[in-house]
């Protein structure tokens, strides 16, 4: 009787390294553009979150943190569509956020309307 392989076969994560003209064009990429993320960069040049991040910190610069929470301006909306039954990943998906950055934003804004509530758990 045939023994099957515990796990199927994997290849081997290819393992790319940036010449030094790519590293600069990386850090220069990252550099120019405000909005481009550390994920967009990495994406780009074919290599990992964590060696873009790297490659940034080796060259001195400092990591921008980017703002994926619902808009200060929109919890006021998102607490009405929430209010209509909408769920909070329905409301995510309308502001590009995540479920759980609305449902935070709509307990810090509950509890800042409503005394007795406290303030939301970190």
């Amino acid at each position: 009787m045939p023994v099957e392989p515990a796990e199927p076969f994997r290849p081997r994560q290819r393992q790319i390294r940036l010449k030094p003209a790519q590293v600069h064009a990386l850090v220069q990429d990252y550099q120019a553009d405000s909005a481009v993320s550390v994920a967009k960069v990495a994406r780009q040049y074919g290599i990992s979150h964590r060696t873009a991040t790297n490659h940034l910190h080796l060259a001195g610069v400092k990591i921008r943190l980017q703002k994926t929470g619902l808009p200060e301006a929109e919890v006021a909306n998102a607490v009405a569509l929430r209010e209509q039954g909408w769920t909070y990943k329905a409301i995510g998906e309308r502001y590009g956020c995540s479920h759980t950055a609305v449902r935070e934003a709509i307990r810090r804004a509950s509890s800042e309307n409503d005394p007795q509530l406290g303030p939301a758990p970190k």
